[in-house]
């Protein structure tokens, strides 16, 4: 547990170094979301926002996934991290878990905002619906866990956001033709989760290391 945080703590320190221009644009998503899930709430489209809370698990998530999974091998920097003592299983759980905790944080901003919003937009409070945060969450887990599979296998792990989109959107349909409950939708976008995160954990143990360097 000790390596994962420290994986953790590593990418933390990479998002920090970005360009602070980066950080405009994630408020502006962010700023764009939240009068989206404000303007479903004071219509009480809940249906609605818990599918926009879903999909914009993919937005969170793939903004910090490329770093994660792309940008180190294009700064060359992989092969270390391989051979720093830690083990393959650690690093791709680290990288999976900052990812998922990442994406829960940048969602706590819309969700605060958009309170913010229906308080100052709505004449009275609408109650605080849940829903969409914690399949949001399940979402992220999902996609981050996808990601990690298919940012090793793809030629191009650009593509890991369109299948991902993809995959969630084969669920929701499923959950809407079907008329699963809520507790079921949370546990189909899970399901995939822990099969991606095998998935990946296997792949990555294939993983070269081009040029192994001694620490």
């Amino acid at each position: 547990m000790k390596h994962c945080f420290l994986i953790i703590k590593n990418e933390w320190n990479n998002f920090k170094g970005n360009d602070p221009g980066l950080f405009a644009v994630y408020g502006i998503i962010i700023a764009i979301y939240s009068i989206l899930f404000a303007s479903n709430m004071i219509s009480n489209n809940n249906q609605q926002n818990i599918v926009w809370w879903i999909f914009f698990s993919v937005v969170a998530t793939g903004s910090f996934s490329g770093s994660v999974l792309i940008v180190e091998r294009l700064k060359g920097s992989f092969e270390i991290l391989l051979t720093c003592g830690i083990s393959r299983n650690t690093i791709l759980l680290g990288k999976v878990l900052y990812m998922v905790l990442m994406s829960i944080a940048m969602g706590l901003f819309p969700f605060v905002l958009s309170r913010l919003w229906v308080t100052f937009m709505s004449a009275y409070t609408t109650p605080v619906d849940w829903t969409g945060p914690v399949l949001y969450v399940g979402a992220s887990f999902t996609s981050a866990s996808c990601a990690s599979w298919l940012g090793i296998c793809l030629a191009n792990p650009r593509l890991v956001h369109f299948v991902n989109l993809l995959l969630l959107s084969v669920v929701v349909a499923v959950h809407y033709f079907f008329n699963l409950g809520l507790v079921s939708l949370f546990f189909f976008l899970c399901a995939p989760g822990v099969l991606f995160l095998f998935l990946g954990m296997r792949a990555f143990a294939s993983e070269r290391v081009i040029q192994p360097v001694s620490l």
